[in-house]
């Protein structure tokens, strides 16, 4: 294969080489001198360390740390130096924090909490009014954290779940399965009433409220009128008489007993049996009497009608009863003018 090179650029194998071993040694001397030269230099951020009982999940090297609402740094490292005790360093940015710097004190308040909508958690710090401010190397111990990240709210809805829900939900539904088939057949009678009041209704509502209304309305009068008698029941004096009761029940215990007694002996069968030969004398005076008086319903409608006429003809003015008569002799001038009948029209009282 034929080799293309430049003129002057041209050169073995071992030279790339050397060249390429020189290139990793130069860059490996450069990275050092950086790490070096950076740990060196002093850093401006400030350290804090947090000593907790608790750390949410997620709080880890390079979670964020926010104060009152703004983001001012990264966690550097979370360490357990003892069984439930936590130290979280805190590496916070004077430029961030600005004015926050006075109002960071050992009197904050912390809670682990998402970010962002991503649910990635963060320290969140609360400046309280007084306590010392923090430095560069404090440290302190706040009240234990509120933990609001979304990794401890999905296991407290998995809690929730498994030992709420599982066990008892499904209990519930039957018992609710039950109940809602019990009252179908309700529904149904319900549905088929409203169903056919709406198909024979021939009155519109706008005519049976008011009717209702006005009937609600008299009702209450009603209530009203029966109120002023009730309250004259409630006030009555006499059962609060001594020996009131007494006597009450006395006298209820002497009618259930005696008299009840004595009035269902008399019309019991042995009392009323004894009448019975009295029966057929009854009998036999009603008929008789029947017989004598034959017309008698006639007779007496007769005699009411003729007493209601002669009431009529009798009525009563203010000096007492007087006789309405109409004299039918007005066809006798002589007559009519001895007596000084009118003329014309039915004639006076007399």
């Amino acid at each position: 294969m034929a080799e293309f090179r430049i003129p002057g650029m041209s050169a073995d194998t071992a030279t790339y080489r050397r060249r390429a071993l020189a290139f990793l040694a130069a860059s490996v001397v450069f990275v050092g001198a950086v790490v070096v030269i950076d740990r060196a230099i002093p850093s401006d951020s400030i350290r804090i360390t947090m000593s907790t009982s608790s750390v949410a999940g997620g709080i880890q090297r390079g979670a964020s740390v926010v104060l009152n609402g703004s983001q001012v740094g990264r966690v550097a490292d979370v360490t357990t130096p003892a069984p439930d005790t936590y130290e979280i360093a805190l590496d916070l940015d004077p430029e961030r924090m600005g004015a926050s710097t006075d109002i960071l004190t050992d009197t904050a308040m912390v809670s682990y909490a998402p970010e962002n909508l991503f649910g990635i958690a963060a320290v969140v710090l609360y400046g309280q009014p007084g306590g010392a401010p923090l430095h560069d190397g404090s440290s302190f111990s706040p009240p234990e954290p509120e933990d609001a990240t979304l990794n401890t709210l999905l296991h407290n809805l998995s809690d929730l779940q498994n030992e709420a829900f599982d066990p008892y939900v499904g209990g519930v539904l039957d018992i609710a399965n039950q109940a809602t088939g019990g009252l179908l057949p309700l529904f149904g009678a319900i549905g088929q009433i409203a169903s056919d009041i709406a198909d024979t209704q021939v009155v519109t509502p706008a005519e049976t409220l008011p009717q209702y209304t006005q009937l609600i309305g008299q009702v209450r009068g009603a209530v009203d009128d029966l109120l002023p008698p009730i309250k004259q029941i409630m006030d009555w004096q006499a059962p609060r008489a001594p020996g009131y009761l007494e006597a009450s029940e006395k006298g209820l215990s002497a009618t259930a007993g005696p008299f009840v007694d004595d009035l269902t002996r008399l019309l019991g069968p042995d009392a009323l049996g004894m009448t019975a030969p009295l029966m057929p004398v009854l009998t036999e005076i009603i008929g008789r009497v029947q017989q004598t008086f034959p017309d008698s319903r006639r007779n007496g409608i007769q005699i009411a009608t003729l007493i209601e006429r002669l009431r009529r003809s009798l009525p009563d003015t203010p000096d007492g009863p007087v006789l309405n008569v109409d004299v039918v002799l007005r066809s006798t001038p002589g007559l009519a003018a001895a007596l000084q009948l009118p003329t014309g029209g039915p004639a006076g009282p007399r």
